[in-house]
């Protein structure tokens, strides 16, 4: 159901359990609420982790990903994963 709801989400088609915002968006959502932005992360390389689901997805190449996922949001801005990386981690702080 999640990868459909994404889809749909993307072209307009929302339920009250699925709602496309962009980064932008979202941060400006906390910050109207009191929040304060504290890091923006790109992660899950979908495609990639797809293939590796199962058997042998273990912890060792589990930890190696987020390794290379730490890397590439050090070498590239957000916008510039976005067409790889399809999730957004999005750390906000109360002010």
């Amino acid at each position: 159901m999640v990868p459909v709801s994404q889809v749909l989400a993307k072209i307009g088609i929302t339920g009250p359990y699925m709602k496309y915002l962009s980064d932008k968006e979202i941060i400006q959502a906390v910050e109207s609420a009191g929040g304060k932005l504290v890091a923006l992360r790109k992660h899950n390389l979908y495609c990639l982790k797809q293939h590796l689901r199962g058997e042998i997805l273990t912890d060792a190449i589990t930890l190696e990903w987020h390794a290379f996922e730490d890397r590439m949001n050090k070498l590239m801005t957000p916008a510039q994963l976005d067409s790889m990386f399809w999730a957004t981690i999005v750390v906000m702080e109360k002010v």
